[in-house]
């Protein structure tokens, strides 16, 4: 029994009417009569009532209609999907966590695109909690992240390569009292207000910690969910932040100043390891190993 054969079939029942079914379907009528005969041959038994005015499925010829109505179906969207699934050979899915290298990411989806275009690299940004879930669910074949948020049981279930270190750094308005100046110290640090993205919570207390040995607090006006929120508030000459990514050096209206620092001691700001990620068996893809060999090529 073959597609063909159970598309005439499904055209005959709903029709109930060869002659109309042959026309609906392009063919002549003796070539559907013999399709219906070697049909009926297979399967054994009568397909339908024959009368002056048409023909209408037997009880038999319902039940099969019914199966082969299923069959069709699920061809014809095997149909349409084949230029998707074509499409995939092609595609890489590629996460990254806000503020967690993400400048790295942009940096390697520049780069692989002029040295790949065929490949059609598709950006998805993560939550900044729980990023390995998106590897874990395949909703990204690949996660550009920092070393400190994976589980700890990681390295049994993805491979990985290192493209870098992030470090953030301090920015402030052109027009900021402190832009100008080689030194910042810890009472500017809390005299002059501050943003931090929700992200650097750790940072956050570690600073906190530092300066209420000198009896300072830092002047936080807000903590943001996005990069582009702490961007708005430093370019907008409301409040200094931890920035990263070298396109913050561009921005003509930005300057980077130096951390604080007082009798010898240094705020800590996190340096973090950023690697991509992939499960382990990622490579066995064409498409995918395409990339992993790619990252692998960036070890310096």
């Amino acid at each position: 029994m073959t597609i063909v054969q159970m598309q005439y079939f499904i055209e005959v029942c709903q029709y109930q009417n060869i002659s109309l079914a042959a026309k609906m379907l392009y063919i002549s009528q003796p070539a559907l009569s013999a399709s219906l005969a070697e049909l009926e041959e297979e399967v054994g038994f009568k397909l339908f009532h024959r009368k002056s005015k048409g023909v209408y499925p037997t009880e038999e010829g319902l039940l099969l209609l019914k199966h082969a109505e299923a069959v069709v179906k699920r061809f014809n969207l095997m149909q349409r999907e084949i230029p998707r699934i074509s499409q995939n050979q092609n595609l890489l899915k590629v996460g990254f966590r806000p503020y967690g290298g993400e400048h790295l990411f942009f940096r390697i989806y520049r780069d692989f695109e002029k040295m790949h275009p065929e490949a059609v690299l598709y950006a998805h940004e993560t939550s900044n909690y729980v990023p390995a879930s998106y590897l874990d669910d395949d909703v990204v074949d690949f996660l550009v992240a920092g070393n400190g948020i994976m589980p700890m049981n990681w390295k049994e279930r993805y491979e990985s390569q290192l493209l870098g270190v992030q470090e953030p750094s301090l920015y402030c308005h052109k027009d900021h009292p402190l832009a100008s100046q080689t030194h910042v110290s810890f009472e500017d640090f809390c005299r002059y207000p501050i943003v931090f993205w929700d992200g650097h919570s750790v940072m956050m207390a570690s600073m906190g910690d530092v300066l209420a040995e000198y009896g300072l607090k830092m002047n936080v006006v807000g903590v943001m969910p996005q990069m582009t929120g702490l961007m708005n508030f430093v370019y907008n000459n409301i409040a200094m932040a931890f920035l990263a990514g070298d396109f913050c050096q561009d921005i003509e209206c930005f300057r980077r100043i130096p951390l604080p620092e007082q009798e010898g001691k240094k705020l800590w700001v996190g340096r973090s390891e950023v690697h991509v990620y992939w499960k382990k068996d990622t490579e066995r893809y064409t498409n995918k190993k395409m990339f992993i060999d790619y990252i692998r090529s960036l070890e310096r």
